[in-house]
């Protein structure tokens, strides 16, 4: 099959479950969201049905992120949680271009959300979030800290293996591969040990990429493009705060999901959502309470959706 864009894969990989009853793995990219936005292509036909789920799952995340925050410290740190979230222009610009980081986010926050109720299906969660990108692995953590276990909580692990194990399975039919992506310098359908680097340059690389990620709030070597996604600040803060409460299971999460950014031949930011929704979560109570912290976030991302704005115009 000849190369096409992600987002013509995502929409594609949806209209043959419907249209064709076949799921189609050879397609390059993970379909976690494809398969869940299969009932709004089924109840609209628009071939704007990727779109149409990215938009849905924003707003859910907006409200699980004040959930969680909520529950975790106050009303205040939930309203400045979801605000924060909600303020992040990667996602209207991926939900305009039929991207997948929607998605990626809404799981993450899904499992953060989850592991604060101490839901019994959080192990369930996390498996199937494993469909939307494998960068999701840096909250299994969660699972392994979670407090209250039982019969059903290995019930939905159990569930959720299984739901997996099939998505593995019907890709490796199609594509020979558990994981059918894209990897830098080995173009579509890379394998999993051509996705990853191998050097201690490659690893060092992506550390520097992961730092200038975190706090360049544009790069001027692709002008106008912003590069952090979210404030430098709200990821400062966060960082601190989960270091200075040591709330072990997000600290781990930070650690697993740096060594999986680094893995890659080459990682995009939104690879590292997870953390940055954990650093939004943990700062948000801190932020909300200081003048000057709530100045330095709105001054640190506005510069974020004035480049959004140009690259879109």
């Amino acid at each position: 099959m000849h190369q096409i864009s992600d987002a013509a894969a995502y929409r594609l990989f949806t209209q043959k479950i419907v249209d064709e009853g076949v799921f189609d793995f050879s397609l390059v990219g993970c379909m976690g969201q494809s398969i869940v936005s299969t009932p709004v292509y089924l109840l609209t036909g628009s071939p704007y049905h990727y779109n149409i789920t990215s938009a849905i799952l924003f707003v859910l995340s907006v409200l699980l992120m004040f959930k969680t925050a909520s529950l975790l410290y106050d009303r205040k740190a939930g309203i400045a949680a979801a605000v924060i979230f909600s303020t992040m222009p990667i996602f209207y610009e991926e939900i305009i271009s039929g991207m997948s980081t929607p998605g990626i986010a809404f799981m993450a926050v899904l499992c953060l959300y989850l592991y604060v109720i101490e839901s019994k299906l959080l192990p369930l969660c996390f498996w199937v979030s494993l469909t939307f990108k494998p960068f999701l692995f840096a909250l299994f953590p969660l699972v392994i800290l979670a407090r209250k276990k039982g019969t059903f909580y290995y019930l939905s692990w159990a569930c959720g293996l299984c739901l997996l194990g099939l998505y593995f399975y019907g890709s490796y039919l199609d594509s020979g591969k558990i994981y059918n992506v894209w990897s830098q310098g080995s173009g579509c359908g890379a394998s999993l040990s051509q996705s990853i680097t191998t050097s201690a340059g490659g690893y060092i690389k992506n550390m520097f990429r992961f730092v200038l990620d975190c706090v360049v709030v544009f790069d001027y070597t692709q002008w106008p493009v912003y590069r952090a996604i979210v404030s430098p600040i709200v990821v400062a803060v966060g960082c601190i705060e989960v270091v200075r409460l040591r709330q072990k299971a997000f600290l781990w999460c930070f650690a697993l999901g740096f060594f999986l950014y680094i893995l890659p031949t080459y990682s995009f930011i939104r690879y590292a959502m997870p953390l940055f929704c954990i650093a939004i979560i943990a700062a948000s109570p801190l932020i909300v309470r200081s003048r000057d912290l709530i100045l330095s976030t709105v001054v640190t991302t506005l510069p974020l959706w004035y480049f959004f704005i140009k690259k879109i115009s």
